[in-house]
């Protein structure tokens, strides 16, 4: 399906913030008559080092409805937390939404590994 996207990015104060919209309009063969709208929130905010690595704390917030929430309209929101080590990130955060299809909509934990270039 074609999106049409849109951001924009703000520092406040110590916080980074980011509000994003993301919509696939109706009549997209993949997607019928049907469309989408996706909004989030996005927080982070350096909060200090420990053994001299440099930590990271972030959260989002989401809406979507339409044809990709699954059952028609969803809220999601996650924290986390970056360890900055040279050029790679090592990250873990908690993610869960209003789904409660436990195949769908179960929270959960996600570590990873990211190296910049």
């Amino acid at each position: 399906a074609g999106t049409l996207t849109a951001s924009i990015s703000r520092p406040i104060g110590p916080i980074d913030a980011t509000l994003s919209m993301r919509y696939a309009w109706p009549g997209q063969g993949d997607i019928g008559d049907k469309d989408d709208v996706y909004v989030s929130a996005k927080a982070k905010t350096p909060i200090g080092r420990v053994l001299g690595v440099p930590l990271t704390f972030g959260a989002s917030l989401g809406y979507e409805k339409g044809v990709f929430a699954v059952e028609g309209a969803k809220t999601d929101w996650s924290t986390s937390l970056t360890a900055h080590v040279g050029s790679v990130d090592i990250g873990v955060a908690y993610v869960d939404t209003s789904l409660r299809s436990s195949k769908d909509g179960a929270a959960g934990w996600v570590v990873s590994i990211t190296r910049n270039f």
